[in-house]
Formats: C-alpha cells, structure tokens, sequence
C-alpha cells in the first residue's frame, strides 16, 4: 500500500457523501412537489399539500432537511387519498 493511499482524508469523503444525501433528498422533494403540482387540485389533500410546501422552504433556506423516507410517506399519504 502506497503513503498516498494512507494519507486518505477520511473526513472529506463523508463530507461528500454527506452532500451528496443532502442534494438527494432535494431532488426527491422537488420531485415529489412537481408530482403533486400535476395532478388534479380535488385529488390533493391541502392540509397535506401545506405542509409539504413548509418543509419544502425550509429545506431550501437550509432550516431543516426532510429524510427521502419522509417524504415518501407525505407522497403516499397524498396519493392514497
């Protein structure tokens, strides 16, 4: 094994992989958003569609991350009903 391959900063690999999740999870809400956005308004729940918006603001102003699982679950949620 080389030093250079020991010298690895491991610190900055998570940070990418970090970054990485986070822009992830972006896409998926922005996804999500679009997918609610195109279907008819009498089949979103609004309370449910609010609240997607809040996270989704406060996702771009950097106050709070939403996990792709929840935003899975809010879809689903608004799919079902």
């Amino acid at each position: 094994m080389s030093v250079v391959a020991e010298a690895v900063d491991y610190s900055l690999i998570i940070k990418r992989i970090e970054k990485i999740e986070r822009d992830l999870e972006e896409l998926k809400l922005e996804l999500l958003r679009k997918q609610i956005e195109s279907q008819p308004a009498e089949e979103i729940d609004d309370e449910l569609y609010e609240e997607l918006l809040r996270k989704a603001e406060k996702l771009e102003k950097g106050e709070e991350a939403v996990s792709g699982e929840e935003a899975i679950k809010l879809l689903k949620q608004t799919l079902e009903e």
